[in-house]
């Protein structure tokens, strides 16, 4: 479970990521959905591993859409954050304003949350390219 992943914080994470945007949540019902599939998730299979749970937190936030701009990249953030608070240390060390799409675990993950958008990954494959990151780090 996690006690700081809120849709305050998720929605102050899109704010900074989409000035223009000014975080314009167009679906409250669906952000409320993304945050509390981890929890849900936990109860149901309590051993599940935490990039399984931020992959589904993710997933949500994507399929959902519930701002008007920026979901993926706010579901890259907001999984970030999730496996930092779950396992002391998270997908990038890099500060949220500074991002570089260069890297190449960065790479990987944006195109895996594309193909997400696409109808292409579940959250289960999500948590495994997650993993491969977690373990590259």
């Amino acid at each position: 479970m996690s006690s700081r992943i809120t849709t305050t914080l998720i929605s102050g994470i899109n704010r900074v990521l989409i000035p223009a945007a000014r975080g314009t949540l167009v679906k409250p019902n669906e952000l409320e959905s993304a945050v509390s599939r981890p929890s849900t998730l936990a109860y149901y299979q309590p051993n599940s591993p935490a990039t399984l749970r931020a992959a589904s937190l993710a997933y949500g936030l994507i399929m959902g859409h519930p701002f008007l701009d920026g979901n993926k990249r706010t579901a890259f953030w907001a999984a970030n954050e999730y496996l930092k608070e779950q396992l002391g240390k998270g997908l990038t060390d890099i500060p949220l304003t500074s991002v570089n799409m260069t890297d190449t675990a960065m790479q990987s993950i944006g195109e895996a949350h594309s193909r997400v958008a696409q109808g292409l990954l579940g959250y289960e494959q999500l948590a495994e390219v997650y993993e491969h990151v977690l373990n590259r780090r």
